[in-house]
């Protein structure tokens, strides 16, 4: 099983329901409930709406996708650790949020798991801590970490941890 935190209009989501094929996947957004989030993007909760509304008719009648409106620093309480095979975050990019996301989620990950993301940038934006947030991570979990890969060029640059052992 997986999750995807950050889907907006869910095109990383439908590739990777297409690519990997998880029995349960998991697809999170605050879709404008975040305040945090609308402060950085300067959107409204309206604004919101098509993206949710487009994820939604993207994944009808998909078995195994479940869609969760609701903030990443909140839901993972509602999981056991070592639920997923993999995480995707591609929400919040400030970096408390990245933060934040990286420290709440990991126990989430099955031994053996990989978490990746998307935006490893901190000059798009100033407030952007993608890279900061994922060095301190490593630091802290080296021991976990078996292989940190960063792919993609430019402003699509990505970024991939591969777990061994015991989580």
């Amino acid at each position: 099983s997986g999750i995807e935190l950050g889907v907006a209009a869910g095109e990383h989501a439908w590739l990777i329901s297409q690519i990997l094929r998880p029995k349960k996947l998991y697809l999170l957004d605050s879709w404008g409930l975040d305040e945090d989030y609308r402060e950085q993007t300067g959107e409204t909760v309206d604004d919101f709406y098509p993206a949710l509304e487009k994820t939604k008719k993207l994944f009808q009648g998909r078995k195994g996708v479940e869609i969760i409106q609701g903030k990443t620093s909140e839901e993972h309480l509602k999981f056991e650790n070592k639920t997923f095979d993999f995480i995707y975050i591609d929400a919040n990019h400030k970096y408390q949020a990245v933060k934040g996301d990286l420290e709440n989620w990991f126990p989430k990950l099955r031994d053996g798991g990989v978490i990746a993301g998307h935006d490893y940038v901190d000059d798009l934006k100033p407030s952007f801590g993608v890279i900061k947030a994922l060095t301190e991570f490593q630091d802290t979990h080296k021991d976990k970490i078996v292989n940190f890969l960063i792919f993609g060029s430019g402003l699509n640059r990505s970024w991939l941890i591969e777990t061994g052992g015991r989580l």
